[in-house]
């Protein structure tokens, strides 16, 4: 029995294939009991055995470095290297070239109590991806300048697709592409660029049959009833390796479950041949699209579509796949084990980027659970720029929690600190003082190398894996030192203009556009009649407010002229889009052009902000109110009368009206006395303070 018991490792630790189990170590603790331990089959044993987890070691190779290689110093988060917390170098196949594939959509909506609906384009974890992506697509193009080639897939093949489509009776095209507009609709609205290829499933059926008969060639497929599988232990036997990028998972029937999607597991079972296979190819079933294929009609399975796009699209190598982390097991992995396979390589993929979780008050968010917000409840309140702030405020490969009342606000006020910086930096360059002596003092080298010292940690800043929230830190320092600079006089036009190019063109690698960079349009070859059309509205407003201020100043009333500038400031020049700023008596008010929304909205939210406050006050002036008459009714009750009122809970009282005993009968405790001795003395206070006559009735 002894034997046995040192002998078997704990079940658990069997779990996996044997397949799989030869491809990655199982390390043990041992304990030496009495100073004896035993060696059987190569691993020591003792008489007490505690498992640890098992060590997985990653196979991911490098890429070579070649004289043509574009070396950037970039370095990123490599999930294929889950056994190491460094950061891996980047480095493209083929000089400046990237080959990026991206998992795109599954476009559908969500009903809610058979008419309201949750529609796919909220902010779940899909959009913290996209957006997160966005911004390192831009910086790897515009600041490492990568030549980036982007493939995002559309799914709209999928049970979710075709079940909701046939609880409207829509054809479940017609269905997937109107989610799909909405979805390249929201994209829009966050400034999310499009990507350089888009791949439909239900375009390539013939390349994912052509794939699937190629698997099938090689033994690593089979069909079974209608329908066909890949066959794992075959991959694993030939010395490829499943589980690239969660080898802990592979037995995870959860998982396993999840990836398949709607399957009779029953049917399922009996036509695998291993309990880990996944299906290529899905048997047609009534109310389903179908398509004619060599295993008879039936349709694609989930992961077999981006192998095959990303090949079709691609080529059979790619620098990076990316997608939200909770794709990596089973649908990453498996679409690893497919392409290896096929194309007959060891590394499909050299670099996998993957966006951590978001959560909402603790909680995941996801579109099952219906704890999520849309885009446009959030753009009701904040603006486009504030998500990707409060996204950028966080590592993209890192846990996010939402959070309106802490990270949300928190994201507002730097977007605001960051408008009014530019609003500033406007002013100060519109006002033109190149004119003036431009021989630098200690202050513009002392700003000078503030700039030069932001520049290169900046530059590490993305050169770490795209750490945008320190980039985000640096330049809201950057930007407080050029404040101090400019609130001081004489300031040098050029320094200043450099150090606002440099934000402008960081924010935008980003994703963010601050910086106005629009092209003004010139009057040049506009007619007379347009000119006018486009100065009317201001001419408009001036001379109103001319009439005005005249007949209030013959009417000598000054108030009232006041009244009518700050109506103009407030009222009328933000329908027009104008800002205008006082600036302390005597010196020149500032003025900016901006989009009308979102001044009115401004405008709005102070007044929502007076309301508020005199709702406040209001309400703290009644309690005010209602405390004084508690405390006058309090006050006319005499102090001898304080507790023999009170017969709910005391029953005897001495000659003065105060309690001896309690409403039990039993006498009162001496700390209960001490509580009630100084109740009587506060009574006898506010009885003397309230009341006139009361000193000589006492």
């Amino acid at each position: 029995f002894f034997f046995l018991m040192i002998r078997r490792p704990p079940r658990s630790t069997q779990s996996r294939s044997s397949a799989a189990s030869d491809v990655y170590k199982r390390q043990y603790q041992r304990r030496v009991h009495g100073g004896k331990s035993f060696l059987l089959e190569s691993k020591i044993y003792s008489f007490s055995i505690q498992r640890m987890e098992p060590t997985y070691v990653s196979t991911w190779q490098q890429v070579a470095k070649t004289e043509n290689s574009y070396l950037t110093g970039l370095h990123v988060n490599n999930s294929l290297c889950f056994d190491s917390k460094k950061l891996v170098e980047f480095i493209p196949l083929k000089g400046k070239l990237v080959k990026w594939y991206m998992c795109g959509p599954t476009v559908y909506d969500h009903s809610h109590l058979g008419h309201a609906r949750y529609v796919s384009f909220a902010l779940t974890e899909d959009r913290r991806t996209y957006l997160g992506f966005d911004s390192i697509r831009r910086t790897m193009r515009d600041y490492f300048n990568y030549d980036i080639v982007l493939c995002m897939n559309i799914t709209n093949i999928d049970d979710k697709i075709i079940n909701r489509s046939n609880e409207l009776n829509e054809d479940f095209t017609e269905f997937a592409r109107r989610w799909e507009q909405e979805f390249f609709a929201d994209m829009k609205l966050l400034g999310v660029e499009a990507p350089d290829i888009i791949t439909r499933v239900s375009e390539f059926i013939p390349e994912i049959i052509q794939f699937i008969e190629q698997l099938i060639a090689k033994g690593y497929a089979y069909a079974s009833n209608g329908s066909v599988y890949f066959n794992v232990a075959k991959y694993v036997a030939d010395g490829f390796v499943y589980g690239k990028l969660e080898p802990w998972s592979t037995n995870d029937e959860e998982k396993l479950k999840e990836g398949e999607g709607n399957v009779n597991e029953q049917e399922e079972s009996k036509e695998k041949l291993g309990k880990g296979d996944f299906v290529l190819w899905k048997r047609s079933k009534p109310g389903e699209p179908k398509w004619a294929s060599p295993w008879g009609d039936g349709r694609p399975g989930w992961h077999i579509e981006c192998s095959v796009m990303a090949k079709q699209a691609l080529g059979d190598v790619l620098d990076i796949h990316s997608g939200g982390v909770d794709l990596r097991f089973p649908h990453h992995d498996n679409e690893i084990a497919q392409s290896e396979a096929c194309i007959g390589c060891k590394q499909w993929i050299n670099y996998f980027l993957h966006t951590g979780h978001l959560n909402i008050a603790g909680l995941k968010m996801s579109k099952s659970k219906k704890n999520f917000i849309t885009i446009k409840q959030f753009l009701a309140k904040f603006s486009s720029r504030t998500m990707r702030l409060l996204f950028l405020m966080h590592k993209y490969d890192g846990l996010m929690d939402y959070d309106e009342e802490k990270s949300i606000e928190q994201a507002h006020n730097k977007e605001k600190r960051f408008l009014e910086f530019y609003r500033g930096l406007k002013v100060i360059l519109r006002q033109n003082p190149i004119a003036q002596d431009q021989k630098w003092s200690d202050k513009e080298f002392e700003l000078q190398e503030t700039y030069l010292q932001t520049k290169e940690r900046i530059h590490q800043a993305l050169c770490q894996n795209f750490s945008f929230p320190t980039v985000l830190n640096e330049l809201d320092n950057l930007m407080k030192a050029v404040n101090t600079y400019t609130s001081k006089p004489d300031v040098k036009f050029p320094l200043v203009q450099s150090i606002g190019n440099y934000t402008k063109f960081i924010f935008k690698c980003m994703g963010l556009n601050y910086g106005g960079d629009e092209e003004a349009e010139t009057s040049v070859g506009l007619s007379n009649a347009e000119k006018e059309q486009i100065i009317s509205p201001y001419l408009d407003i001036l001379s109103k407010f001319r009439d005005e201020v005249r007949l209030h100043s013959k009417n000598q009333d000054p108030k009232r002229v006041l009244q009518v500038c700050d109506e103009l400031r407030d009222d009328i020049l933000p329908n027009v889009g104008v800002r205008l700023d006082d600036k302390a008596i005597g010196q020149p008010s500032t003025w900016n052009y901006e989009d009308p929304e979102v001044l009115r909205k401004e405008r709005q939210d102070k007044i929502d902000a007076k309301r508020k406050k005199e709702e406040e006050k209001l309400r703290q002036a009644a309690e005010k109110k209602e405390k004084e008459e508690r405390l006058r009714e309090q006050a006319k009750i005499h102090p001898k009368e304080l507790f023999t009122r009170q017969t709910d809970k005391f029953s005897q009282f001495d000659e003065n009206g105060f309690p001896t005993h309690d409403a039990q009968g039993a006498p009162l405790k001496p700390s209960d006395i001490k509580k009630l001795k100084k109740e009587l003395k506060d009574q006898e206070k506010l009885y003397l303070d309230h009341n006139a006559v009361a000193k000589s009735i006492l």
